[in-house]
């Protein structure tokens, strides 16, 4: 069973109808994440910033971050350690990203079981870094998936979404981390 699709395409729902993320009103069962970074620019006049190391190295990181957060959605449909390792990846001022921790831990709490395939990452590409803050666009291929109760009764359904383009606002931590601080669904 593959519940990636659930939380994404639920992140997705949420994320259009809130229109990206908001700065309060999250969950106050949510643990707290640091989102202090450095603002200073990083670029060198006369310097090609995307041709530079340290813009390729960053566009990895995230890459692999973007990658491993939509690995521990899937696994967060079944798992608690997995759900709440998934924590790590976005501050309470993502609206959807909060809303879509909600929706699994609710899933979970319910008994509940997530039939769907598994999103698929089309592509990462990063758009801006400033010292330690980067703009990156995330684009999946959301299946449709179900939720059902323990019954076997269809709860809730999700419908496909391909090519959900996402722009995202990341920041990166002390220990080297990143955390999302905010979102937009574009389409």
């Amino acid at each position: 069973m593959r519940a990636r699709s659930v939380w994404l395409a639920g992140i997705t729902v949420v994320g259009v109808l809130l229109g990206g993320c908001a700065d309060e009103g999250a969950p106050a069962s949510l643990p707290e994440v640091s989102t202090s970074a450095d603002t200073t620019s990083t670029t060198a006049a006369g310097v090609d910033p995307t041709n530079s190391p340290s813009h390729k190295g960053v566009e990895a990181d995230i890459r692999s971050f973007y990658e491993d957060y939509a690995r521990l959605a899937d696994q967060s449909f079944q798992s608690r350690e997995a759900l709440e390792e998934t924590r790590r990846f976005f501050a309470d001022s993502c609206t959807s990203c909060v809303a879509g921790y909600e929706i699994a831990k609710r899933v979970l709490d319910q008994g509940h079981v997530v039939d769907g395939k598994p999103v698929r990452v089309l592509a990462v590409d990063v758009d801006s870094i400033e010292g330690d803050n980067v703009i990156f666009r995330g684009v999946l291929d959301v299946p449709a998936a179900t939720v059902r109760d323990p019954s076997g009764t269809i709860v809730e359904e999700f419908p496909a979404t391909p090519n959900v383009t996402t722009l995202y606002r990341a920041t990166r931590q002390p220990d080297g981390s990143w955390i999302i601080v905010s979102d937009q669904v574009l389409g």
